[in-house]
């Protein structure tokens, strides 16, 4: 994950962490990754939008090896 500018950050976090849940409970397995669209309102506060899933390791993503790719499984029949 990139940084994020903190007055969103955290609603980021929960939304991925939902998304993450809810392919676990269909059955995928391994990296995932959320693309966010992040706009400021007129009012100052934030509009967070997922914009895409990607099932895969994403290359933003911290602490992996080649080797690491032998763990990535997705059904994504059961989706």
């Amino acid at each position: 994950m990139c940084p994020a500018y903190v007055d969103y950050r955290l609603q980021l976090q929960q939304y991925g962490q939902r998304v993450g849940e809810r392919l676990a409970r269909g059955g995928a397995l391994g990296y995932y990754g959320v693309d966010f669209m992040v706009t400021q309102r007129r009012e100052g506060n934030w509009a967070v939008q997922a914009i895409e899933i990607n099932l895969r390791r994403q290359g933003t993503t911290q602490g992996t090896t080649p080797s690491d790719d032998d763990n990535e499984r997705v059904n994504l029949g059961a989706i």
